[in-house]
Parts: structure tokens; C-alpha cells; sequence
């Protein structure tokens, strides 16, 4: 154990003062509350001089200049409310120039000087916390009742101007809330806010310049947030039972709410945050217990393919006192049947063909014991992919608890489909069709369609688009675009297929353009920089510009120039990236072509030095080409090749 103590008076005291600027600070405490008064030991090296005093976090929050006339100086600092969590003291003395001879080394010993110290002091006191008392109208419920909780919350110290408080409730099963490393530290939102941050206070001298001294550094790291993740209500639905995330409290701080519970056997944990207005916060829980005197609990497999044979388990507890004959009783509906005795899988698998929706049930008999659980299976088979409900009771004429659940029945096998597509003028079609040997008779089809057009079946690709969930230019622009083709086949499209916006979103695609448009004139998937710039996305950007062109859309002016102007380049100069193949880049000169054709921006010489590249270029940069060479008189022996 070390025990330190100091002791100040009169007199002169010569501190070992190490190089730089540093000034050694000691606090009395390393923490106080509201109310305190901190005490600080500034060991002073110039006697008498001024000193600069400061009290900081998030900024500078009091200051003021005092004089340190001997070399032990106690600073002192009332603690005020606004000094939760902690602060930082800081302490500048300053020695100004004396006149003192410059000695034979052409030191300047009189040259103004100063230090500069730092004191950390945590205010542990729980000043501006929100008191909240949490109460429900039972301790204990049954499944689906309603739950009325009443909350009264007040400031720890209450002031006479009253701020009004907010809350935000949720109701936690106790199996989640376990999890949770923090446990109620993680909801509460006076520990996430009021704890002391490092300091993010800058400090310059000009003193440091004018002596021509060049260590400068900054005092402490800039403040981050709280960094706590919110919960997730999506993904743990099941496990919240109620959510409010602005709950209003009258004038007295109270506030009520009701709810249903699910059906959930299990112990339940209300989190209540408040906050005010300016800065008051608090945490406040209860846990209550939802319970009955029969539970049944699902015992089943995680997932089915067809033609499993399984057994479907559900467990039955007696959560009484005293035993209980209980009737169990479950039934399950759906792609299901019962096993057949002596019989192969595959024989089974056959016998399954056309069986549609089926009931499988079965009664059992036990005498359950205070607190045991028994478990009851019931033998299926799985027939098709779809869906199995499970209905479970369990009575003894006094008490019952009953259950449904779902399980999902997969496919076995991966669907493989094959395809054949022509174009006729003749009254009849004959398509020869040969089905495997072992295929499985319950999985499968066939399908024809049939369209006047060639247009037909694209309503497919219109839902897919409209549906597309993802974001860079390319997407938005290929969405955007897809939007204008759907307005102009509406004759060709199915009725029921709908696209709410098509009419609005090309033109918000348009004005999009610039927003991803580098400095070069080329477009970028993400970022607007020239090296980020696609080549392919620029061409396929002045492409879809003459599309949206056609449905009467207004492309603007100086983005389509500079993007020309960057498709220009590209076939002048090589500027694609290494990466690309030399087919690559022979089917996006061709894009770019097709592009600039169309306003004239091509000349015989284009098509003829791209002539030679026709045979790297996959389809569509065949089709490309093609289109450019239509729009370029003179072109007729390279359309004809």
C-alpha cells in the first residue's frame, strides 16, 4: 500500500522539471459529485506569474486567469450539475520576457516561456438520472391475456422548471434478454451518454512560434458516440412481445399501455428508457410471468424433403402440484400421410402421385407427474413439397394448453428444365418430347406457350426489374430504361402486372446522370472519379440516352456532350483498362458506335477501322456494329459481311 500526501506553505520550492512544456497537476480525488469542490496541487516553476484556468469537455466550459504566487498552488473547482460525467482541468502559466543578457552561446535565457497541464476528474454521481417505477396489474398471466403496465418517472432532482419526459417501453422474453452481455447496462441510455470521453480540446501558443519551438501536439483524441447497435425488431419478432418508442407522460411523469401477450410460456422483462428535452435519462425494468398449469412444447425436425419419413414429436409438461391424467390429442394436415407398413421408399414415393391435402391424427393417454415432460410422437410421411399444420391439445377437464406449428416440406430434387423456342407460319407444330426413364412422377411438368408476337413473354423481365432491389448507375439507368419500354408495350404486357412508377421514373433517372458522371466525361458505377470511370457503363449510359431519347424524354444537353466527348476518345485513343480482353473492348467500341451514330458523330472511316474487330465481338457487339454501320452512308459492302 502507498500512501501520498502533500503539504503546502510559505516558502520557495524547487520542482524537478523534466524538458518541454509539461506542468505536473495533482488532483486531491479522482472523483467527485455535484456539489463537491475539486482541489488541484499545480507544482508552479515561475513563482508569481499568471496562469490561465479552464474547465473542459466538448469545448471550453469555464475560464478565468488567476495569479500563482508561490511555487504550491492549490486551484479550486465548485463541481456544478453541468459537469456530469467529468471534465478536464486544465492549468497554463506563463513566464513573459525578462531581461536577462543573451549568453556567449547566443542563448536567449529571457525569452517568454509557458506550461501547460492536464487533470482527468470523473463526476460519479448520478445527478441527471430519471427515476422510472414500473408496475403491472398482475405478476402473473396466461397465454394471449392482456398486460396493463403503469410507469411513473421523475427527475432525481427535480428543478421547478419541469421538462416534460418521454419513454420508450419494450417488452423482452427473459431467454433473449439472458443473452445480452450487457444486460440492462445495454438499454440504458444515462451509462451509454454521461461517460467521460477522451478530451477533444486542440491547444496552440503563439509562443511556440514566435521562439521558433515546433512541438505541437493535440491534447487528447476527438469524442465518439455511444456506438451501441439498436435492436433488431424484424429478425426477433417473436421474442418481443411489445414495442413504443414515444411513449408521452402527463404532467406527473406517468403513462399507461396495454397489450396482448403471445402465446409464449415464459418469463418477460420490461425496459423502460425516458429521456427529456435537454439532458435527463434513466433506465427502469420489471419482469413479470406468463404460465398455465399444462404446457405443450414442439418436438419436431428442423426441415423436410418429400418423401421423409419422420416422426412429429410434441412434449406435454404438468406444471402443477399434484399429478394429472391428460388426454393428448395431435393432428397434423397437409402434404402428409401416414407411413405404410412393408412398403419400399420408392414404392411409396409412387403411391403419393394426385394425393392432395390429407388429416393424420392420433389420441394418447398419460398420467403426468408435477414437473416431467413427456413427449408423444406421431409417425408421417411427407408426400409433396408444402406446408404440414400441427394442432396439439392436451386436457384432464380442469386445465388445457393447445398448440399449432408449421413445418415446411422442401423438394427432394433440384428442378431442371429444358426448353425449345421457334417461330412458324404453318397451322401445326410438332414437338417431339422424351421424358426419362426413373422420373419422379410427383415432381415435374410440362408447359407450352404460345404468342402472336415475338414480343410476348416479356413480362417476366419487367417484374424482374421492377422488383430489382439494387443501386449503382448501371442499375438505376437499366431500371430507369426498363420503365420506359413498360409504358410503351403496355399491348403486349399481362394486365395484372403492375408498375406503379413507370411513368415518373425515367425522368428521375435522367437527372441522376450527373450525379455519377466523373470529371472526364465518363459515367462510374459509385463514385463520380475518373478512375473509377467504365468504359462499357459509359457506352451502354449513351445508349440508353437514345432510348429515353425516342419515348420523349429530355436528356440534358451537357451531359450527353461531355459523354460523347469521353466516347469519342475511347475509339481515338486507347484508354481501356488492362483488364480488358480484346473481345471486351471490340464489343464496347462497337457500343459506343451505335451510340454516336445516332447523332451523327460517325464517319465512314469509324465503321471501316472497326471493320477488322467484327470477329472478336460477341452478339450483341456484332448487333452494335451492325446498328452503327445502318446509320453511315456509304457503308453497304462492310453491312452486307
Amino acid at each position: 500500500t502507498e500512501l501520498r500526501q502533500w503539504a503546502i506553505g510559505k516558502g520557495y520550492v524547487m520542482w524537478e522539471t523534466k524538458p518541454g512544456h509539461g506542468l505536473e497537476i495533482v488532483p486531491e480525488q479522482e472523483s467527485y459529485k455535484v456539489g463537491d469542490t475539486a482541489r488541484y496541487l499545480v507544482k508552479n516553476p515561475y513563482q508569481g506569474a499568471k496562469a490561465l484556468v479552464t474547465v473542459e469537455r466538448f469545448g471550453s466550459i469555464k475560464s478565468w486567469v488567476t495569479t500563482l504566487k508561490s511555487n504550491m498552488e492549490i486551484i479550486e473547482v465548485p463541481v456544478e450539475p453541468d459537469y456530469v460525467p467529468g471534465f478536464f482541468v486544465s492549468v497554463t502559466v506563463m513566464s513573459p520576457r525578462v531581461n536577462k543578457p543573451i549568453d556567449k552561446n547566443q542563448v536567449d535565457l529571457g525569452k517568454p516561456a509557458f506550461r501547460m497541464g492536464y487533470a482527468k476528474t470523473a463526476v460519479k454521481d448520478p445527478y441527471k438520472e430519471i427515476l422510472i417505477n414500473v408496475k403491472t396489474d398482475k405478476s402473473v398471466y396466461k397465454p394471449s391475456e392482456t398486460v396493463i403496465v403503469e410507469f411513473q418517472a421523475h427527475p432525481r432532482h427535480p428543478t421547478a422548471d419541469r421538462e416534460p419526459i418521454e419513454l420508450a417501453v419494450t417488452v423482452l422474453d427473459e431467454s433473449v434478454f439472458d443473452l445480452l452481455s450487457g444486460g440492462k447496462d445495454y438499454f440504458n441510455p444515462y451509462k451509454g451518454f454521461y461517460t467521460l470521453d477522451d478530451l477533444d480540446l486542440a491547444n496552440f501558443s503563439l509562443l511556440m512560434r514566435l521562439v521558433g519551438r515546433q512541438k505541437f501536439e493535440k491534447k487528447g483524441a476527438n469524442a465518439g458516440g455511444d456506438g451501441g447497435s439498436s435492436l433488431s425488431m424484424r429478425s426477433v419478432f417473436k421474442f418481443v412481445s411489445y414495442w413504443n418508442p414515444s411513449l408521452k407522460t402527463d404532467s406527473d411523469g406517468k403513462a399507461q399501455v396495454k397489450f396482448d401477450l403471445p402465446d409464449n410460456l415464459t418469463g418477460w422483462r420490461i425496459l423502460v428508457m425516458a429521456v427529456t428535452p435537454e439532458d435527463l435519462m434513466g433506465l427502469g425494468d420489471y419482469n413479470f410471468k406468463v404460465n398455465q398449469p399444462i404446457e405443450i412444447r414442439p418436438v419436431l425436425p428442423n426441415q423436410l424433403l418429400t418423401g421423409d419419413i419422420f416422426q412429429a414429436g410434441f412434449s406435454v409438461m404438468n406444471r402443477t402440484e399434484t399429478a394429472k391424467n391428460l388426454q393428448v390429442v395431435i393432428t397434423a394436415t397437409g402434404q402428409v400421410i401416414a407411413p405404410t407398413a412393408n412398403t419400399s421408399w420408392m414404392e411409396s414415393m409412387k403411391n403419393m402421385v394426385g394425393l392432395g391435402k390429407e388429416s393424420v391424427s392420433k389420441k394418447y393417454t398419460i398420467k403426468a407427474e408435477p414437473y416431467k415432460r413427456y413427449t408423444q410422437w406421431l409417425p408421417l410421411q411427407a408426400t409433396t413439397a408444402g406446408l404440414i399444420e400441427f394442432e396439439a391439445t392436451a386436457a384432464d377437464g380442469e386445465d388445457s394448453d393447445g398448440l399449432q406449428k408449421s413445418l415446411k416440406i422442401w423438394p427432394r430434387q433440384a428442378s431442371v428444365t429444358a426448353a425449345t423456342y421457334g417461330t412458324t407460319v404453318n397451322d401445326e407444330v410438332i414437338e417431339n418430347i422424351k421424358f426419362p426413364e426413373d422420373i419422379f412422377p410427383n415432381v415435374g411438368g410440362l408447359k407450352v406457350i404460345a404468342s402472336p408476337t415475338v414480343i410476348g413473354g416479356v413480362d417476366g423481365a419487367f417484374s424482374y426489374m421492377r422488383d430489382y432491389p439494387y443501386y449503382c448507375w448501371e442499375q438505376k439507368l437499366t431500371k430507369g430504361t426498363m420503365a420506359s419500354h413498360y409504358n410503351n408495350l403496355q399491348d403486349y404486357i399481362a394486365d395484372d402486372l403492375i408498375w406503379k412508377d413507370s411513368y415518373t421514373l425515367p425522368g428521375k433517372t435522367i437527372n441522376l446522370a450527373k450525379e455519377y458522371q466523373a470529371p472526364d466525361g465518363g459515367m462510374a458505377y459509385f463514385i463520380a472519379k475518373d478512375e473509377r470511370v467504365s468504359p462499357y457503363l459509359s457506352a451502354y449510359t449513351a445508349l440508353s440516352f437514345n432510348w429515353l431519347r425516342t419515348a420523349e424524354y429530355d436528356i440534358p444537353e451537357l451531359v450527353e456532350k461531355r459523354l460523347h466527348s469521353y466516347l469519342l476518345k475511347l475509339l481515338r485513343k486507347n484508354v481501356l483498362p488492362d483488364y480488358y480482353s480484346k473481345g471486351m473492348a471490340a464489343t464496347v467500341r462497337a457500343t459506343a458506335l451505335a451510340a454516336l451514330a445516332k447523332h451523327g458523330k460517325i464517319t465512314r472511316n469509324d465503321i471501316s477501322r472497326y471493320h477488322s474487330h467484327v470477329e472478336r465481338m460477341d452478339l450483341f457487339g456484332k448487333s452494335m456494329f451492325l446498328s452503327a454501320a445502318l446509320q453511315v452512308p456509304g457503308t453497304q459492302r462492310i453491312r452486307n459481311d
